[in-house]
């Protein structure tokens, strides 16, 4: 990632690599938005995001640009615009334009776990295995709710 970022204002401006974990703000949801919906063009970024000015939506595509998160598509008339690298979204999965975390289903998965403990499998007197059982599932159901969070508004993309 050669791409640079500016850090501070004024003179005495140093310049830092430009990271994916820095992702943040508006950028990235001008990303969210073209992986949902590339190849899309400038105006259309400004538009549906609602960005004060086209100019401002041109800062945050070049941002993703110099990080390489995004690339410019040619094509035919309209076909042209810019579309996110997939290899980004890989703990994800796009169904038509939702994007879904794959930890969701884990968390699907451990909540019916949960489910079938507590009600199915619930024996009559509560055994040191049957306590244990509890306590993993629902551990790997809190890791999994969290990750799913993260994933979709917290720190990673």
């Amino acid at each position: 990632m050669g791409a640079r970022e500016e850090d501070g204002g004024g003179r005495g401006r140093r310049e830092r690599p430009l990271r994916r974990d820095a992702l943040a703000g508006t950028t990235r949801r001008v990303y969210r938005y073209i992986y949902r919906r590339g190849p899309v063009r400038l105006h259309e970024v400004q538009r549906d995001l609602r960005l004060s000015s086209s100019s401002v939506a041109d800062y945050h595509v070049q941002k993703l640009l110099e990080m390489k998160l995004i690339r410019a598509e040619e094509g035919a008339g309209e076909a042209g615009g810019y579309v996110a690298e997939e290899a980004i979204f890989e703990a994800m999965v796009r169904i038509r334009r939702t994007v879904i975390p794959l930890w969701t289903t884990a968390t699907a998965f451990f909540a019916a776990a949960l489910v079938v403990l507590t009600t199915i499998l619930r024996p009559g007197a509560i055994s040191s295995t049957y306590l244990f059982s509890l306590v993993v599932t629902v551990v790997a159901l809190s890791i999994s709710v969290a990750e799913t969070v993260r994933s979709m508004w917290g720190g990673g993309i």
